[in-house]
């Protein structure tokens, strides 16, 4: 008995020993270690008479970290310290310091500009570190301009621009911006599939354009060249044929309209009526594109016509004495003499004058106020003015003939006063080519200064319609009017008007740049000769000028001129007197064809007309301002009108 209680007891004492005898030991491999959140993690550990399942955990940072499934998993960043412990003797254990680092968050977008038409949908493109779009927010500049969904997708509303920040819920510095343009859509297209014309016309290019800016240019191609241009939003016919009209964008060459034109050969039929008429018979001999004489021969012959007063009556007014002695003036005005050479009629009753009403007219001209010496004063005409030769609306043998109505002054011309009527109604004025009475509202009174800036502006239009409306006023043919700006559309003009003082008031009025006018004066070739003169066809024949729709022979030739910027004498007397430029003699047809170049003024007593050349049979033909039994302004041959008649000629060419 006491045999097996000794064994037993050596049992037990034998196993406490061995127990005894067993280290028990944790160890980690290192004292610290760097992770990432996020991150599985499995920190090697050495164990001595120990196993994991032995093992429990501790953590310094609650909630910072987790152990699972043999590894550890970090929640977020920062120092901690791990404990492995004995879970039967938590003194039997080892530590390790845990470096948790935050992960690396980026938003980063493709295109960080976009540009979206009102209507489209894009969706953003994103490229997310570390992040998920449940993470972001964003925040719109203008949401008026665009909208954006939860899932990024950008709407475009109205056009403008709009910045967008697209940014990490948890921390506002990690973002990234994206600009967001809206225009609107920019599309070409032609109004038609296609166009036909001849080849002597032009068509407006019928393009349709929306959403293009200053900054987008259109280029045209051809799938044939030769057959037509575009020059100024206009289709231009070159020749005749067929031709596909490609337009596009240069700054997208996917925008593109597609035209087909075609162009017919159709050459019209001109009559003797129409000057293109007499461009295309003219005498091989002369080319009517060629310059005749240039601005300075030009004004050489003019100074031709300034140097000789006494036979063509043409002054510079700016050159003329700025007084005049009483005897000069006197002479002047006593030069018209015919108050009781013609019957004389009231304006207003169309009765005969009486001798008192005659004698009121001669008391008007205020002859006994002339000082000894005059001081000149200057004025611009304001309005299309009678120029007459006594300071009276009444009139001498009939209305339309006259006798009292010696010329017209144009709007813009300028003119010395040299004398006011009794009733100050009337100045006494000298023009360039002229003298007389002119209604005193007419004319607004300036400086010197004033008068010569205004007649050698360099920068000037010349009106080349027969008249056009300006300012509630007509302006005839021939006149030039200063400018100040001018662009593709316009012209700044300087318009002459009279104030209430009768002073010139010079108003700045925006002119068409499309109108019958010219930038400074016409070249002058024969083109622009027949082009002018045909301008005239079928405009009344008016006595003087009396009448602003019409102009007697020698004023419709002046006006003609005036546009290359000669200067004519008024009347036939002395047109058919310019030094070196007139002759005069007996004519035959032959001669005026081989002597003299189409524009020639043909003088008759009393009379003038243009030698505009020969039609398809060789017949010579003339244009001129007839108040004959077919009045106006008209083609007629001049076998018909009588080579007879002719006395003298006046060229405009140096050969």
């Amino acid at each position: 008995m006491k045999k097996i209680q000794f064994t037993i007891l050596l049992f037990f004492l034998s196993i406490y020993f061995i127990a005894c005898g067993q280290n028990k030991t944790i160890k980690f491999e290192d004292d610290s270690l760097s992770v990432k959140v996020n991150e599985y993690v499995e920190i090697p550990l050495v164990l001595e008479n120990l196993t994991n399942a032995d093992l429990g955990y501790s953590f310094s940072v609650p909630n910072m970290a987790e152990f699972k499934d043999g590894k550890f998993y970090f929640l977020s960043p920062g120092t901690l310290k791990i404990t492995a412990f004995y879970i039967n003797d938590k003194n039997i254990c080892d530590t390790i310091t845990i470096i948790v680092e935050d992960l690396k968050r980026e938003i980063s977008i493709k295109n960080t500009a976009i540009t979206m038409h009102p209507n489209d949908k894009t969706k953003i493109s994103l490229m997310l570190t570390n992040l998920v779009v449940d993470d972001l927010e964003f925040a719109i500049e203008d949401p008026n301009i665009i909208d954006i969904s939860t899932d990024l997708e950008i709407t475009a509303k109205n056009i403008g621009s709009s910045s967008v920040r697209i940014y990490y819920s948890n921390d506002l510095d990690i973002f990234a911006d994206i600009t967001v343009t809206v225009e609107a859509k920019k599309t070409l297209e032609f109004s038609v599939e296609s166009i036909i014309l001849n080849d002597n016309e032009t068509a407006i290019l019928p393009i349709i354009t929306s959403g293009l800016t200053l900054e987008d240019e259109i280029n045209f191609s051809f799938s044939e060249s030769g057959i037509i241009e575009i020059q100024d939003n206009k289709i231009i016919p070159l020749k005749a044929g067929e031709v596909l009209v490609t337009a596009s964008l240069l700054s997208n060459s996917e925008i593109t309209a597609n035209l087909g034109v075609v162009v017919n050969n159709a050459k019209p039929v001109y009559t003797i009526n129409d000057y293109e008429y007499w461009v295309e018979n003219l005498d091989s001999k002369f080319d009517p594109y060629s310059i005749i004489l240039n601005k300075q021969q030009i004004e050489e012959y003019n100074n031709k016509v300034l140097s000789n007063y006494t036979n063509t009556k043409v002054l510079d007014i700016l050159k003329q004495p700025k007084t005049i002695s009483k005897n000069s003036l006197e002479s002047l005005i006593n030069n018209y003499s015919i108050i009781n050479k013609y019957s004389v009629y009231n304006n207003t009753t169309k009765l005969i004058a009486t001798n008192q009403e005659k004698n009121n007219i001669l008391a008007n001209r205020n002859l006994g106020n002339i000082p000894a010496i005059v001081d000149v004063k200057y004025g611009i005409v304001t309005n299309f003015s009678s120029l007459r030769s006594y300071p009276t609306n009444f009139y001498s043998q009939t209305n339309t003939l006259d006798r009292f109505q010696e010329t017209a002054l144009n709007v813009g011309e300028g003119v010395l006063v040299y004398h006011t009527s009794l009733d100050n109604n009337w100045y006494f004025v000298q023009a360039q080519n002229y003298n007389g009475w002119v209604e005193s509202k007419n004319i607004a009174i300036c400086s010197y200064e004033q008068m010569d800036e205004f007649l050698n502006s360099d920068n000037f239009i010349v009106v080349t319609a027969d008249v056009l409306y300006i300012n509630s006023v007509w302006v005839r043919m021939g006149q030039r009017i200063p400018y100040t700006n001018k662009s593709e559309d316009y012209y700044l003009i300087s318009f002459p008007t009279r104030d209430d003082s009768g002073n010139l008031e010079l108003k700045e009025i925006s002119l068409a740049a499309d109108l019958d006018i010219s930038d400074g004066y016409l070249e002058y070739t024969l083109v622009n000769v027949f082009n002018q003169g045909f301008k005239m066809l079928g405009i009344e024949y008016s006595w003087g000028d009396k009448y602003i729709e019409g102009r007697d022979c020698s004023s419709t030739q002046n006006a003609i001129y005036a546009t290359f910027g000669f200067k004519m004498p008024r009347n036939t007397s002395n047109q058919s007197k310019i030094p070196d430029y007139s002759s005069s003699g007996k004519y035959t047809i032959n001669q005026i064809k081989e002597n003299y170049q189409p524009g020639t003024l043909l003088f008759a007593s009393g009379h003038v007309l243009m030698y505009i050349g020969e039609d398809i049979n060789g017949v010579s033909y003339v244009l001129h301002n007839t108040n004959a039994a077919v009045a106006g302004c008209k083609v007629q041959k001049l076998s018909e009108y009588g080579i007879h008649n002719i006395i003298g000629v006046t060229k405009f060419y140096n050969n």
